[in-house]
This record gives structure tokens, sequence and C-alpha cells, in this order.
């Protein structure tokens, strides 16, 4: 999912949603971010910015997967008390007052209103439907669609299959997504790729590794990203990269745990980004 359609997170979100140090932030202040498309290489500062920004995208999909695959694998015995499980999961995540769930057998067709959820991040609104079963393992797998969803101020259609698996506050989600809508610009764009993502529940932190294509028009670009994991309260984590590849061009983006991540790019340049993390 491009949550950079229509201004979910734009190319500057990334540092915006780090402002105080505080990975996830309310809606309200999001909306404060700049609406700006991807530079495409046009300078490497810019370009190491975005691709921050498509990082975190990932991170906000990963929070709302988890709230629709919240429900403990181990509900009854079959599929259809597993999607039960899962709708009292999303009401718990996401609060009954903007949710209605409705089961049948082993898919649930949720009605999101304006729903922010416990990370204080997303704000959804728009129909989902989610078909549950169990893995040969035990783990809670859910194929995600929704059409004309609006994410923030994004639209869209989605599509996006996970495995869940882990117990208690530690989960790991294993993610296949795409989606398809439009960029504040209202100009086409997509969003196809695969990635995992380790999410601490107690301490608010995504880990994220994996690879993506985005399209925006005729402009296509793929992002891998590697040991990413950013915690609210802090700045991301030391090791953690983010790759932006387009045709023979390449900007990388490197995180050592500071409030200033490094680049360098194929041709040759690199600098320093400042991040609003941190003190």
């Amino acid at each position: 999912m491009s949550f950079r359609s229509r201004g979910l997170l734009s190319s500057a979100d990334f540092s915006c949603l780090l402002v105080a140090g505080v990975v996830l932030m309310s809606s309200t202040i999001l909306a404060g971010c700049k609406q700006d498309e991807p530079v495409l290489g046009g300078s490497g500062e810019q370009t190491a910015d975005d691709q921050s920004a498509s990082a975190n995208d990932t991170t906000v999909e990963a929070i709302l997967i988890q709230a629709l695959t919240s429900a403990d694998a181990s509900a009854g015995t079959t599929d259809g008390a597993l999607a039960s499980a899962a709708a009292d999961g999303a009401d718990g995540e996401f609060g009954q007052a903007c949710v209605t769930s409705v089961v049948d057998k082993n898919i649930v067709t949720y009605t999101l209103i304006e729903c922010t959820g416990s990370w204080g991040l997303l704000r959804v609104s728009g129909t989902v439907v989610g078909t549950y079963t169990r893995t040969p393992q035990g783990d809670v797998q859910a194929a995600l669609s929704g059409t004309g969803l609006t994410v923030n101020e994004g639209v869209g259609d989605w599509k996006a299959t996970a495995v869940r698996s882990g117990t208690g506050d530690l989960r790991t989600l294993a993610v296949n997504t795409d989606w398809k809508g439009y960029t504040a610009q209202n100009r086409a764009t997509s969003r196809k790729g695969a990635y995992t993502a380790v999410l601490d529940l107690g301490q608010r932190c995504v880990g994220l590794d994996g690879d993506w294509n985005t399209k925006i028009g005729l402009i296509a670009w793929d992002t891998a990203v590697q040991d990413f994991r950013v915690c609210k309260g802090s700045c991301p984590d030391d090791g953690g990269t983010v790759t932006w590849t387009s045709g023979m061009k390449n900007t990388v983006l490197t995180y050592d745990g500071s409030e200033v991540a490094l680049w360098s790019n194929s041709d040759g340049e690199s600098g320093t980004l400042k991040l609003a993390c941190g003190n």
C-alpha cells in the first residue's frame, strides 16, 4: 500500500512522524506535513528523505494489518471461530464506536468510520473484507481487501495477504501487498511487494525487512529495506538501511541510532539527512 496516495504519508512525512521522538503521532499533526511527490533522484538528500517516508509507509500498513489480525490463534477449533476472534480483536484495537464487524463463516466485513487505533497514527474509513484461515503451523492467515479505502486522506483499492505468528506483545507479519490509488496531485499510483514486519506492541516498535515497487504515472522505482526498526520516543535503530533503485541509479540511506542518517548514491555523492527525532 502506498500511503503517499492523496496524503497519508508524503515524501517528508517520515521525518514529520518522528517529531519530538514519537514514532506514531496523531493524524492531526500528520496532516500538517508537506504533500510532495517523490523527487526520484533529483537530489541525494531529497531521495533519501523520500525513502525514509517509504519505509514509514510500510510501518503504517503493518499497524493496520496488526489490528485486523489480532485474533487469538487458539480461539475455537474452526476458521469461523477464528474470524469471530479477529472481529473481537479489531473492536479492541479500533474501539467499538468506530468499527462494525459482520461475521459470516470465516469472513469478516469491517465497516470503519474514522478509526484511529491504539497506535495513534491511523485514521481509516471504508469497508475491509477479511477472510481468515489457519496455516498448518496454527498461525493466523488473512486475505484482506478494501475498495475505495480512505486512510487519513489517501484513497485507493487494497489487497493484502498476511500470516501473523507470535503471541503476547511480539507479533510477526509476513505480508504481500498490492495498492492502487492516487497521489495528492491525482496522479495514478501503485505499490506492490512483500515484507516482514515485527511489531512489539508493548514498546510500540516496528521492524521491517522487504522489497516493493512503486509507480507514479510512468515513473517506477524499487525500495529495499533491511534491518529497519523504530520505536516510539526514539530514532531508528543503528544498522537499518533503505535503498532506492531506478534503472542504474540508487541511493542508500543508513541509520546509526542518532538524529542524523547517512546517505550515499551511485553518482558518488554522499551526505546526511536530519531526522526530527530524539532530543
